[in-house]
Parts: structure tokens; C-alpha cells; sequence
């Protein structure tokens, strides 16, 4: 299950990088509202997550490096949805939550689809979809600093613990369609990501 103290709390990373004139970090995040620009690239293959329809699972598609940034296919608003103390499956203390909205609001392209675990249950392997907004734990994600230097990030679904990460062996999950999936703690580069947001 997700009940491991790997990451830290909020708050214990607060800087950014930029590099290629793209910021990435924690410190980016709304500490209230909403704000928009952000894209999510996977640690292990510099691949951004791009949009699908409602109800598909999520998949990387983009390579990203820098100074190439990926399509609008991949802007994401990032909301934040209040804090929680002691949540189920989490080290004791108190922990930011967010919901991740598909689109931007300048250029205005937001649509009512967000990053959802698919049901509510902390089965291993249970996919990442997109889902219209239903204001459930199962859209409210922790975002946690992986401790390295480099900014990267644990994301972690707020109704279940477990990890976010990219899908299948060392075959599969650097190519591009592959797909986004929960699973226990495991610590290797494809439970890891970079939140960044673009140089406008």
C-alpha cells in the first residue's frame, strides 16, 4: 500500500529551476486559485503527458529537452483543492492537495476533464484517466519533492496513497503511448516527474 514515508512534506522544498527558460519545481505550484502553463514530464523519458479523451488511461507521447517544449496537447491548469492533515495512507502532517485540469486559461482552452484515478480503489496497476470534475478525493493529488537536486517530484493520489508512475519494464515505459497507472512506492525514475511551466 502507500503508507511509507518516502518524500517529504510540503513546504520542505521551496525553489525552482530554470533551464532553457522553462521554471520547474514545487515552489511554481498555487498556494490558492489555480494557475495555468504547467506541463508534466516523466523523469525517465523526458516524455510529456498529453491530453486524451474522457475516460482513456494517460500515456506520455512528447519528447521534451531544453528549449523544445511539447504541444499545447500538454498544458495542463493546476488547482489547488485545500489542505488535509494525517490523510489515510500518508506520514502524519499536514499536506497541499491539487487537481490537475487539462488546457490553459490564457490562451483560454480549458475543458472540464482532469487527471483521475479510474474508481476509487487502491488496487495496484489501476489506471489514470481523464475524467470531468467530480470533486472526489480520487482527483485530489500530493505532490512531494523526491529529495534530488534536480526538482523532480513524487505524485501521489490523495484517496489511496499509492504512486503515480509510468506503466510496464524498462521495454515499455520510455516509448512513446506508454500509459499511466498507481502503484506502491518503489522509488525508481519512473515514479518520478517533472512539473514545469512554460516560458511565456
Amino acid at each position: 500500500m502507500g503508507t511509507d514515508n518516502q518524500g517529504e512534506k510540503n513546504g520542505d522544498t521551496k525553489r525552482s529551476i530554470a533551464v532553457g527558460g522553462v521554471y520547474s519545481g514545487m515552489s511554481l505550484l498555487p498556494q490558492s486559485g489555480l494557475a495555468d502553463g504547467f506541463y508534466i514530464v516523466s523523469k525517465l523519458s523526458n516524455k510529456a503527458i498529453t491530453i486524451v479523451p474522457e475516460g482513456v488511461q494517460l500515456q506520455q507521447t512528447e519528447l521534451t529537452w531544453p528549449g523544445n517544449e511539447p504541444s499545447s496537447d500538454a498544458d495542463l491548469t493546476i488547482v489547488y483543492s485545500g489542505s488535509v492533515t494525517n490523510p489515510a495512507n500518508f506520514a502524519a502532517g499536514t499536506y497541499n492537495t491539487y487537481r490537475i485540469q487539462w488546457g490553459s486559461i490564457s490562451p483560454s482552452t480549458l475543458i472540464n476533464e482532469f487527471w483521475s484515478l479510474q474508481g476509487t480503489a487502491a488496487t495496484w496497476g489501476m489506471p489514470i484517466v481523464s475524467m470531468p470534475s467530480a470533486e472526489l478525493d480520487n482527483q485530489r493529488f500530493i505532490i512531494q519533492p523526491t529529495g534530488n537536486a534536480d526538482t523532480s517530484i513524487y505524485i501521489r493520489i490523495l484517496n489511496t496513497g499509492r504512486y503515480v508512475q509510468i506503466a510496464g519494464g524498462s521495454d515499455v515505459n520510455t516509448t512513446v503511448g506508454a500509459k499511466v497507472e498507481q502503484s506502491d512506492f518503489s522509488g525508481d525514475l519512473n515514479q518520478k516527474f517533472f512539473v514545469k511551466k512554460r516560458a511565456y
